[in-house]
């Protein structure tokens, strides 16, 4: 792994440098690079390993180009406890007890100062000091060096140096752009910008790509650019190499892992739910009696597939297959008739309970049947189901509604102001037409019935 530990690399990279760099780290890339900070599939030269190190991570040094060789460095790295003694000593402290942990309080004697504190080693090695004494006076900034530092990073401070912390506000002027800020020596010190105004062009320029990097970048991502480079966020004129269209994603966009083309994108999509679920679909066919003659289109498009019943080949949907309706039309049709039939035995036997002998051989629970009605000796046609649900009986003997075996007569009314006529079948001595009389109907011809002449 080259030495990359006291090397800054920038946070914004081309994609052509990104390569670059991850080939000197050990990194063979697999993939279009996703950004600094994500995850990127590559495959270690060390080992062959295909792993999804940050880049960003490798190159600065916190961990190595795949796991297998990272433990493996940093087994070889473990110190015994004699080496972490040593190395205390040579950083000014001298252990007064056996190591007990990397980050574990240790009795020791700060020799610039004689005191005993409590150290760790972990701390320690990081370069922070644990004497409180001496800490103290390490942190008392001189005011002249910390003006000196404002004066190298292009700030002239206008005040005194307000205090001894690192963290103060500071009043100072850019002389960059002339502007009076608030400046802080701690970042100041770290190189950050403490002018909003230079820090924000800085980081917008940053951000800007010349046309060929911004390009590769759309190429890498199936985009052949139509226009200049516009911007990081600004839409940007492509064609879409996969299906021809005209599309205007970002670069942003794009960099964090779009496919700058929403058609395709959809169709993407689209076809990862298939295949995710094509496995479950062809299970749910084959369970219905349904064999497959295709690839899973979709749950809401017909599919081809043969019925395993009746061989016959249909274009079901899953959605329906799944909701309970069947695939195929034909056997749909032979199990509702199937339900519908009874054992002849059984449908006989209920008719008789009823009070009704059948006259003729049973054909299915929904089919008139014609029989005789015990009771009064009258031929009806009735259905099972009717029976079964006690929702019919015989016409000639029932109580409620029309009475085959009362004497009636067919009647014909007229209505002048609705222009209407109708046409109804009522019993002799009721009172029926007499409502329609007193609502402005009127008789057309003589119904022959002790009713129209009492009220006439």
């Amino acid at each position: 792994m080259p030495d990359t530990k006291n090397h800054r690399y920038p946070v914004r990279r081309t994609p052509a440098q990104a390569h670059t760099l991850a080939q000197k780290l050990g990194l063979e890339p697999l993939e279009a690079f996703p950004g600094w900070s994500k995850g990127w599939r590559c495959r270690c030269t060390r080992c062959g390993t295909v792993c999804t190190p940050r880049l960003g991570r490798v190159a600065n040094g916190e961990v190595g180009p795949c796991r297998i060789c990272g433990a493996r460095a940093a087994s070889a790295r473990i110190a015994t406890p004699e080496e972490r003694a040593a190395r205390m000593r040579a950083r000014g402290y001298e252990p007064l007890e056996p190591y007990p942990g990397a980050s574990t309080t240790w009795r020791c004697k700060h020799l610039p100062c004689g005191q005993i504190v409590q150290a760790r080693y972990d701390t320690v090695m990081a370069g922070v000091g644990c004497c409180w004494d001496c800490g103290k006076s390490s942190r008392r900034l001189n005011p002249d060096s910390a003006v000196q530092v404002m004066r190298s990073a292009g700030y002239e401070p206008l005040e005194p140096f307000p205090g001894t912390g690192v963290n103060d506000k500071w009043r100072c002027r850019h002389l960059s752009c002339g502007q009076i800020v608030q400046a802080v020596h701690r970042r100041e010190r770290a190189g950050n910008e403490c002018c909003w105004a230079c820090g924000r062009q800085k980081a917008i320029a940053a951000l800007r790509l010349d046309h060929d990097s911004a390009s590769l970048v759309m190429v890498m991502a199936g985009l052949e650019p139509l226009e200049p480079y516009p911007g990081h966020r600004a839409p940007w004129r492509c064609r879409c190499t996969r299906c021809g269209r005209q599309v205007t994603p970002t670069r942003a966009k794009v960099m964090s892992g779009g496919s700058g083309c929403r058609a395709c994108g959809l169709r993407a999509a689209g076809a990862r739910k298939r295949a995710a679920g094509a496995e479950q679909a062809v299970a749910d066919m084959r369970a219905a009696g349904l064999e497959p003659l295709e690839i899973y289109p979709g749950a809401d498009t017909p599919w081809h597939c043969r019925c395993t019943r009746c061989g016959d080949e249909v274009w079901p949907r899953l959605t329906t297959v799944r909701g309970g309706s069947g695939g195929c039309l034909d056997c749909g049709f032979e199990a509702a008739a199937a339900k519908q039939r009874a054992d002849p035995r059984v449908a006989a036997a209920d008719m008789r309970a009823a009070g009704f002998e059948p006259l003729e051989p049973y054909e299915r629970s929904g089919i008139p049947w014609r029989c005789i009605h015990l009771l009064c000796c009258n031929e009806v046609r009735i259905s099972l189901n009717a029976v079964r649900q006690k929702n019919g009986g015989c016409g000639h003997c029932r109580r409620t509604g029309f009475n085959r075996s009362r004497q009636a007569y067919v009647y014909v009314l007229q209505h002048p102001d609705l222009r209407a006529v109708k046409v109804g079948v009522t019993h002799v001595g009721t009172r029926r037409l007499a409502g329609f009389i007193n609502r402005g109907w009127k008789i057309v011809g003589d119904p022959l019935c002790d009713e129209s002449a009492s009220d006439h």
